[in-house]
């Protein structure tokens, strides 16, 4: 919906006017054609959903996958361009691995101040209300993931919110679900935001640049993320349709 109202408030409206359908002979050939890197997201899903592989070997595999498809398939990738490649990854990790340290020094001192378990720890007497209990919760989140990468956040807080979900009767499972929406917020907001500051060297663009126009999106996520709180509804009857609920 976001992305409908700015595109339409910038003049970049999709049309169909020269738009000319393939016939079936060129639909075969496209749907062929692409059939290599349409493989690549099923083979990360069926390997993580077995159990075959973690996450982190799927990102190896789907590397290596990605790599051989494009030297030997499409071979729009040649051989010689592989150390350019190598190089522009290795500076974008770099970046990543950055904020990750940054992220983990932070992560150390809000433990070792117990900064996590003062912010919950006045929170028993919500127990009682549950919708106020989750927006305080999920408020929480959002102020520890402004300066702590998902994953700490996440090994931090989760043993000390499950209790006071517990106690309040929350479903589990509901609150996993807001509790990791709300932790992803982290990704795109700064100051450590991984995912603008890939975006930024990627695009190579500072940070003030890219801010401005993505906070739409992380708005329209969060007001997401508290509706989800405050009607439990929202995830609860989906739940019900897989017989996760």
């Amino acid at each position: 919906m976001v992305w409908f109202f700015r595109s339409h408030k910038k003049g970049v409206v999709p049309t169909t006017e020269h738009f000319v359908p393939p016939t079936p002979k060129e639909a075969l050939k496209i749907f062929g054609g692409g059939i290599w890197a349409l493989l690549l997201p099923v083979i990360i899903l069926v390997g993580l959903h077995s159990g075959k592989f973690t996450a982190t070997e799927a990102g190896v595999i789907a590397c290596v996958y990605a790599l051989l498809i494009g030297l030997l398939v499409y071979r729009e990738l040649k051989i010689k361009n592989l150390g350019k490649v190598f190089v522009n990854a290795a500076k974008t990790s770099a970046v990543v691995m950055f904020l990750a340290a940054a992220a983990n020094v932070a992560a150390y001192y809000m433990t070792v101040s117990r900064i996590p378990q003062i912010l919950t720890g006045g929170l028993e007497g919500l127990v009682e209300n549950r919708t106020l209990l989750m927006i305080v919760l999920m408020l929480i989140v959002i102020v520890v993931g402004l300066a702590m990468d998902v994953t700490p956040s996440i090994l931090i807080l989760t043993p000390i919110m499950i209790p006071l979900v517990e106690a309040a009767g929350i479903n589990k499972v509901y609150f996993g679900v807001c509790f990791v929406l709300m932790n992803v917020l982290g990704l795109t907001s700064p100051p450590v935001g991984p995912v603008l500051n890939v975006a930024c060297a990627a695009g190579n663009v500072k940070m003030d640049k890219i801010i401005g126009p993505t906070m739409p999106y992380f708005i329209s996520q969060t007001i997401l993320c508290f509706a989800l709180a405050i009607f439990p509804f929202l995830v609860e009857v989906p739940m019900g349709w897989f017989g996760a609920a």
